[in-house]
């Protein structure tokens, strides 16, 4: 038993993590890393954009304001209009009607349904993070700033697959 309870983590004590994946701590309770990589930069120049709900409150306002404060304090990264980006961001609280919920039902995601719960997507052209409510929420930004990286030539990116995570205990 690993000291984040029953699930199976590597590498042994004592030898260096080898996978992106053991570096993502405390390890999600599914986790699927393809190998591809997502540019959210080219030339320094993001491609990306942030789709939210503008409504947002509470948890949820406050996961999304902090992604925002990484993205730009921590990789210089700023979201560009929608209509000129070649990647969209989507994050949010599944609701009827939101951006997360519409950005979900595209990628045909299981919402969460667990308190606490969220499920991040990335593949070629988009992020999906969603969650059940605002807390799941934090800690899906949470696991996504983790995944976030920069290139030798200073390209933000991160790791294309899926990943979802709830509370072990209830």
């Amino acid at each position: 038993m690993s000291m984040f309870g029953t699930r199976p983590h590597s590498p042994p004590p004592g030898v260096l993590s080898t996978s992106l994946e053991d570096l993502i701590l405390p390890r999600p309770q599914r986790i699927s890393l393809d190998g591809k990589t997502l540019y959210l930069s080219r030339g320094g120049i993001s491609t990306a954009d942030l789709l939210c709900d503008p409504g947002a409150q509470g948890s949820e306002a406050t996961a999304v304001a902090w992604l925002r404060r990484e993205l730009r304090q921590m990789h210089g990264w700023e979201a560009l209009n929608s209509k000129f980006a070649r990647v969209h961001l989507v994050v949010g609280v599944t609701k009827p009607g939101s951006a997360a919920q519409q950005g979900a039902e595209r990628l045909h995601m299981i919402a969460p349904e667990r308190p606490e719960s969220y499920a991040l997507h990335v593949d070629s052209d988009c992020i999906v993070l969603v969650a059940n409510d605002g807390i799941g929420l934090l800690r899906g930004v949470r696991t996504l700033v983790l995944l976030l990286m920069k290139d030798r030539y200073g390209e933000l990116s991160i790791a294309c697959g899926e990943i979802e995570d709830w509370p072990e205990l209830p």
